[in-house]
């Protein structure tokens, strides 16, 4: 009999309830119970063997090699606690965004190289270019972040991305004079308090209020200030692991006016564009706009082989294949599923042959000439695939697929001689069955990140914050698990695989207790 996935402390139960929760949020569960497993990256009924360094288990939170707490900013409860995590391809930089500011590190010596300021709004999304241009030669890293949007009750309205240029130490090489913000305020109401409480009669209390005020005022004059200087335009990125640089690393693409229509229509020009600029200079006029979808798009990425071939998928029931190398940019393909649904994410394969593509009940891989649907994962009899399998991951160079289905991470190969359009589950938890206190945990086994880090590690992040790791190749897992009532604030799948001097490898992750830790992994 499988063991129950999540062992539960009975006193947060009411009585009244006949011993049924009462309710569970993330701070109660996070709280009360702890991971386990059914099954982890069992296939064909193999297991791998713990890594030697886990000491034959999972290790837990305060057993990593090191860590680093994340810096705090006066914690506005407006803002969305949106902590981000980027690392450099050459593994010497890691920057972490903190609600609107981003500090820069020195990987090795954690000795902070500079901090960035020009969001209004916290930082939803960041990521470092994979090269930069040959013909940027004042920089040696480009990093870009995108703000949270209009988030409407949080007060959050910054739909733009900044390119950062960083020198080789991590340092921004735009620099902006920054406003004395608390000395401007301190002026300003010594100017004005004596008159507002000798003619006005207004208390200390509302003077210190108004302070407050012009504060806050002057902060949000500094960092527009700060952001007319630096390389900016409005936009999004995709969600779900989009690709939006171009191979050749000189193009960069953002989505505009993606808001939902949730019923009827609105006018041509409001509908979501997929925006093409350079990325050396992307306040010119952009070099393609794409316009077709008329809903939210999800995901739109890059091919890797081919900078003028673009992929998009959107909640108006269809994918498209664009081709920018005409003028006008031509759709490639338009793909319908049968029945109109939200279609969420997709993954070119490492060639740009295939093409994934997920979405409500429907999950397939398409050939990129044609569009011609060639596998779906529907047709898998062994389990049901969840209706929302959006988290997708094609290896870098072979035709495995990783995909977060629900509570199990799969693996599917299409393509194999042996077995075609064969899928495994890698990863499961125990079903939860009819039990209504099992049910209302549901959403928490779910698994919302995989990817492969390389051709042979793949790494899957729980609902409830414990990472894992398999080396397909050397036969390995690892599991880096939240110990039992450890509280959390945020969700992150910020990660990295790190290749010592020595050849050891680290793996780098941002967890839920807010602290960068480093693991061991040889």
């Amino acid at each position: 009999m499988a063991q129950n996935p999540l062992q539960v402390v009975e006193d947060v139960f009411d009585p009244g309830l006949n011993d049924e929760p009462a309710f569970m949020d993330t701070n109660t569960f996070m709280k009360t119970y702890v991971l386990e497993l059914e099954k982890e990256w069992e296939v064909d009924g193999k297991t791998p063997e713990w890594a030697p360094v886990t000491d034959g288990g999972p290790l837990e939170w305060g057993k990593e090699h090191r860590s680093m707490e994340l810096v705090d900013n006066d914690r506005d409860e407006a803002f969305l606690h949106d902590d981000q995590m980027a690392v450099s391809p050459d593994g010497k930089l890691i920057a972490i965004s903190t609600e609107k500011v981003i500090r820069v590190y020195g990987m090795a010596d954690k000795e902070l190289r500079g901090e960035l300021v020009g969001h209004l709004g916290s930082v939803s999304s960041m990521f470092f270019a994979p090269r930069v241009p040959e013909e940027q030669q004042d920089a040696q890293y480009l990093l870009l972040s995108q703000g949270a949007g209009d988030h409407g009750a949080y007060k959050q309205e910054d739909d733009t991305i900044i390119i950062w240029h960083l020198d080789h130490e991590g340092k921004s090489l735009t620099i902006t004079t920054p406003f004395e913000v608390g000395s401007l305020a301190d002026r300003a109401i010594t100017t004005i308090s004596q008159d507002l409480s000798n003619q006005h009669n207004l208390s200390t209390e509302a003077i210190a209020d108004l302070r407050k005020g012009f504060l806050d005022a002057l902060k949000t004059a500094d960092t527009k200030n700060r952001q007319s200087s630096l390389l900016s335009f409005k936009g999004s990125f995709g969600s779900f692991n989009s690709n939006p640089v171009s191979p050749d690393g000189t193009l960069i693409l953002a989505l505009t006016s993606n808001e939902s229509t949730p019923s009827g229509t609105r006018p041509a020009e409001l509908l979501p564009k997929i925006v093409v600029r350079s990325i050396l200079n992307p306040k010119i006029d952009p070099v393609a706009i794409m316009q077709g979808h008329i809903d939210a798009i999800m995901w739109a990425s890059f091919s890797p082989t081919d900078s003028s071939i673009i992929a998009s998928a959107a909640w108006d029931g269809t994918y498209r294949m664009w081709n920018t190398s005409t003028s006008p940019p031509t759709t490639l393909h338009t793909i319908k599923p049968k029945n109109k649904v939200q279609n969420w994410s997709g993954a070119f394969s490492p060639y740009s042959e295939y093409i994934l593509l997920s979405g409500t009940d429907n999950v397939a891989i398409y050939s990129v000439s044609t569009g011609e649907k060639l596998h779906s994962l529907s047709s898998c009899e062994e389990f049901k695939v969840a209706s929302w399998t959006r988290t997708i991951s094609w290896n870098p160079v072979s035709n495995s697929i990783a995909l977060a289905s629900g509570s199990q991470i799969l693996l599917w190969e299409p393509f194999d001689t042996e077995s075609p359009n064969k899928c495994s589950a890698v990863v499961t938890h125990p079903s939860s069955g009819k039990d209504k206190r099992e049910c209302m945990l549901d959403i928490f086994r779910e698994f919302q990140a995989v990817k492969w880090l390389d051709e042979d590690v793949l790494v899957a992040k729980a609902a409830e914050n414990s990472w894992l790791l398999w080396d397909r190749a050397k036969g390995l897992k690892w599991r880096f698990q939240r110990p039992k009532g450890t509280e959390g604030e945020l969700y992150s799948d910020g990660c990295a695989l790190l290749k010592g001097e020595d050849g050891k490898r680290v793996f780098v992750s941002l967890d839920a207790d807010r602290k960068v830790r480093e693991w061991a992994m040889d």
